[in-house]
């Protein structure tokens, strides 16, 4: 049982059922046209009448096949009909031309190649099997004068018109199967040769479809070029990385396209398409940002190991190049720092020396008022260079964080409460607090945190000489709107993050100094050691943070804090928090 067809293999059979109806239109066209020269040429005085209703009803019959062709239910048996009625047709124009004598029984053949093309095998044989028994039964009606030939009556004896006929008859059926065997076997083999060509161009198509969204799909720019190095083809990321459309990249050559690479010596060290070759460089996008590329450069071979081209490979690296001066800059700081820690340390011990010496002799000495004030001033400048040894010890050589859940908003109003003390602090300054959520919990270690708070006050203090106020905020985001992304989320701290504001209404910072206020040793104040921003910074780095600052000249400064927020305690723990801000 064969296999029910698809849509594609029955549009197929029905252009095929049409181009035999039309060649069977051309085929009685020019059969009447030699049938006519030969009648006129030969004189013969039989009429034309029968052939020409033959080809009456022949037009007929093609005329209805078109019009039932939109109707039948089974192309297969249409066809079947079709050629069966050729045959039939094929006898009686061999029965009007001379019946064993005639010269038009290869007819036969046309049928039988068209059914082995539409049919296959199984059509072939079946419409040989029919040319036969009728071409016989046509002769041997013949023979038996049933049926006298229209164009002659053979005076021949019996006996031998019957073994001559036999003979025409046997070469004629031997013909109309042998046509059958060769015109199936190969229509066979066409058949298959095709399903085959169609399948493997459905795997081909698959192939290349799959090879295409590789190529889409990468995160690396693709190129590749001919002998010349001009560049044949690119994926999408290409273009991204370059900033160029993918008809502008194409046709270009690559020293135009990246003009920064040294190029001549690339192609005089190791040619393209020899080995393989790995190239950094900077790069100018179309939008002019300046970008660093990691580009690889490999033969592009066909299947006979034969170079045809180049292989050019590249990625945006430059947040790497970035990171990568980045760690360089702190291995070189991380070596100052060391140096550096060591250096203070051994100046640090003279000083507690130096300070506690001075202090014993202006206790016991009896001094006047400038040595007094010389003895003063000696101890307090010890005391500010001892306090910026320490700063800088803590900065060049931190302790390992204590890392525990605490409760935000309770370690700003302790450092709030000590700065309400400090002899910078005045009756002028106004503190505000607002506190989205008062059970607001970090992972942080207090000692830290609390140096980090008590530097951001002190530093708006000092800001605001005349005084002003100073706002302190808290409140939860979520990462999705802040943009923050903690490196560990796993830790537990994913449920949100944590933000701490501390404005000031002082002088500002000035713009040119913003982006260095983080920076050791850079500072806007007379009296200022540039260490105390840093420590902040560093700390809040420590504890997987964020900070930021903004600042207009004469309209005050913001600080911002984001940390990962901690798991909240249990409901008994906020209750009472809740309880002790409502005392406060």
């Amino acid at each position: 049982m064969s296999p029910p067809q698809t849509p594609l293999q029955d549009r197929d059979f029905l252009f095929k059922v049409k181009v035999l109806m039309a060649l069977r239109v051309l085929v009685l066209t020019l059969f009447l046209g030699a049938v006519i020269v030969f009648q006129i040429k030969t004189r013969q005085s039989a009429s034309l009448l029968p052939i020409s209703m033959l080809i009456a009803v022949t037009y007929f019959l093609t005329l209805l096949y078109a019009l039932m062709l939109g109707r039948v239910k089974s192309l297969k048996l249409f066809c079947y009909l079709q050629i069966a009625g050729d045959i039939l047709i094929e006898t009686g124009i061999v029965h009007i031309t001379g019946g064993v004598e005639s010269v038009f029984s290869f007819l036969y053949i046309f049928s039988i190649i068209s059914a082995a093309i539409i049919l296959y095998r199984p059509g072939s044989y079946t419409i040989a099997s029919l040319a036969s028994i009728l071409y016989g039964l046509l002769t041997n009606l013949e023979l038996r004068q049933l049926l006298p030939s229209v164009y002659f009556h053979s005076q021949v004896d019996t006996f031998v018109e019957g073994e001559y006929a036999l003979y025409k008859v046997s070469l004629n059926i031997v013909a109309f199967f042998l046509v059958a065997f060769l015109s199936g076997y190969l229509a066979e083999k066409v058949r298959s040769t095709r399903e085959e060509l169609e399948k493997k161009s459905e795997n081909l198509l698959e192939l290349q479809e799959f090879h295409e969204n590789i190529v889409k799909s990468m995160n690396s720019g693709l190129m590749t070029l001919n002998g010349s190095g001009q560049i044949v083809t690119c994926n999408h990321e290409a273009e991204q990385i370059c900033g160029y459309p993918i008809e502008k990249i194409r046709g270009m050559l690559c020293p135009d396209l990246f003009p920064d690479f040294p190029w001549h010596r690339i192609l005089l060290r190791e040619p393209i398409g020899v080995t393989i070759n790995r190239h950094e460089g900077w790069f100018n996008r179309r939008d002019g940002q300046r970008i660093y590329l990691e580009m690889r450069l490999s033969p592009l071979k066909d299947e006979k190991g034969i170079v045809k081209g180049t292989i050019l490979l590249f990625q945006d690296a430059t947040e790497l190049k970035a990171l990568e001066l980045q760690v360089k800059r702190s291995e070189k700081l991380a070596a100052v720092g060391r140096l550096a820690a060591g250096i203070a340390h051994e100046i640090r011990n003279p000083l507690g020396s130096l300070s506690g010496s001075v202090q014993v002799l202006q206790s016991e000495l009896e001094l006047d008022e400038t040595n007094r004030r010389l003895m003063e001033i000696v101890v307090k400048e010890t005391n500010r260079l001892d306090s910026i040894v320490t700063q800088f010890l803590s900065y060049a050589r931190p302790q390992p964080l204590q890392i525990a859940n605490y409760e935000i908003n309770r370690l700003i109003r302790d450092s709030l409460t000590l700065l309400q003390n400090h002899e910078h602090y005045k009756d002028t300054v106004l503190i505000e607090t607002r506190f989205e959520e008062p059970g607001l919990m970090a992972a942080v270690d207090p000692q830290s945190f609390q140096q980090v708070l008590w530097n951001l006050f002190l530093n708006a203090l000092q800001a605001m000489p005349s005084g002003g106020t100073l706002r302190v905020e808290t409140a939860t985001l979520s990462p999705k709107a802040s943009g923050f992304r903690s490196p560990n989320p796993e830790d537990g701290r994913s449920a949100g993050l944590c933000q701490i504001t501390v404005e000031d209404s002082g002088e500002g910072i000035p713009p040119e100094a913003l982006d260095k206020v983080f920076d050791p040793f850079f500072t806007t104040k007379d009296q200022g050691t540039g260490l105390g921003l840093a420590l902040v910074h560093k700390i809040i780095e420590e504890h997987q943070g964020e900070i930021t600052v903004e600042s207009m000249g004469g309209k005050g400064t913001t600080f911002r804090i984001v940390l990962p927020a901690a798991k909240q305690l249990a409901l008994s723990a906020q209750q009472s928090a809740l309880q002790e801000g409502s005392a406060a």
